[in-house]
């Protein structure tokens, strides 16, 4: 029934009409696509329904739908009109019509296979075939959460302030949730979508249908065969996929989850011993802009630093320089903004806060733009150009995180 597909190469989107597009960032593919579901890098066209099934972000969204991740738009856009024939009237609002943008979709395509994109994808698939449970049930909201938490760790929109927290040990590695992949419920799903070198690598179609299982049952809930209970509702999934997941028995969803599991609690003691090579994390401390005198000196009340003579105060960042998925997180840990250097892919550059209280990351944004095309982001993490990377120095790219400091 579905394809799926992660190019930047527009001769790969054989047929434009009928796929939908998932956070793709790349413009030349972007503008073959009548529907392309992203709100976070500014390329996003599709459009919204008032279901009630959207209304499991209450109290979440922000001000318009186009700024979530695209897991979190992907349950409120419309979805093929053959499908919602199938939902139980309750789900729609009666004055949308039978027709929709989606009608006859048969592709998904993305740039980013990421979590975001791929459980977007997955939630697609959920509701077009009819599996979205029953609104308000206990399978309804234990999905609503899974979604959610994918959706703030994708966005960075942690709820609380930032404060420092102890640096990953081999003993303790996850000492602080924050990104997908300083997350210890979803790091391991994030390494599933997003392989790094070395990594089990799945076809994307597999990987999708993975990632639907557990969002409708989570680990503890997914079947181990097909004669479970909910195995034939797995199959279906698969089977829509174009995945035959009972062919060996680790191939079902279950046993990629904990295999992936122990590969990504290896990787975070890793991490941990990374940490502590020296280059790997550094403080960029800055002074404040303001009418600071040397001699009156600064002090450092946790987050930041302050003006010894007129109080003005500038946000601590973090620069970290690993070859690893887990360097947002790093950072996080010493300061409330980070600079990530991939060291496992030269130009790849990632610029995060914690809040918007810490750096103005939309001027940012603007400001390396400016000196090179491609920069993208959202309100609180951008990163450099998809695929080419930048060629910016490092220093400039500082200099810009340190005059956008809040």
């Amino acid at each position: 029934m579905f394809k799926f597909i992660a190019t930047t190469n527009p001769v790969d989107v054989a047929d434009p009409a009928h796929t939908v597009g998932v956070e793709v960032t790349t413009p030349e593919v972007a503008a073959l696509l009548a529907v392309n579901v992203d709100g976070q890098h500014g390329l996003g066209r599709c459009s919204y329904e008032a279901l009630q099934l959207s209304m499991w972000l209450q109290g979440t969204m922000r001000a318009h739908p186009a700024q979530d991740a695209a897991i979190a738009i992907a349950t409120h856009i419309l979805v093929p009109a053959q499908f919602r024939r199938a939902m139980p009237p309750e789900w729609l609002d009666p004055s949308l019509g039978p027709a929709t943008p989606f009608d006859d979709w048969r592709v998904f395509v993305t740039t980013r296979p990421d979590l975001d994109s791929i459980g977007a994808m997955a939630v697609l698939v959920i509701r077009s075939l009819g599996f979205w449970p029953q609104l308000g049930s206990g399978a309804e909201n234990a999905l609503r959460d899974r979604v959610r938490a994918i959706a703030e760790a994708d966005a960075f929109t942690p709820s609380a302030e930032w404060a420092p927290s102890p640096l990953p040990t081999e003993e303790n590695p996850w000492p602080r949730a924050g990104s997908v992949d300083s997350a210890a419920d979803l790091a391991h799903l994030g390494m599933i979508c997003s392989p790094r070198r070395g990594d089990v690598t799945l076809p994307l179609a597999e990987r999708v249908a993975v990632i639907a299982c557990w969002l409708l049952f989570g680990v503890d809930g997914l079947p181990m065969n097909q004669t479970d209970e909910d195995g034939p509702v797995v199959s279906a999934i698969y089977k829509a996929c174009g995945v035959e997941p009972w062919i060996a028995m680790g191939a079902y969803p279950l046993a990629r989850i904990m295999v992936a599991r122990e590969r990504v609690l290896e990787s975070r003691k890793a991490l941990a011993r990374e940490a502590q090579r020296e280059g790997a994390i550094e403080l960029d401390i800055g002074i404040p802009n303001c009418c600071a005198f040397p001699e009156l000196g600064h002090r450092h009340p946790g987050d930041g630093v302050q003006c010894g003579n007129c109080g003005a105060w500038c946000p601590l960042v973090a620069v970290v320089r690993v070859a690893h998925a887990g360097a947002m997180g790093l950072g996080y840990c010493v300061a409330p903004v980070v600079i990530a250097f991939d060291q496992a892919h030269p130009g790849k550059v990632t610029i995060a806060a914690y809040s918007s209280r810490y750096l103005d990351v939309p001027a940012l944004k603007a400001r390396l733009g400016a000196l090179e095309p491609g920069w993208g982001g959202g309100t609180t993490i951008i990163g450099s150009p998809q695929g080419a990377g930048t060629k910016l120095p490092d220093e400039t790219i500082i200099a810009h995180v340190r005059a956008c400091r809040s």
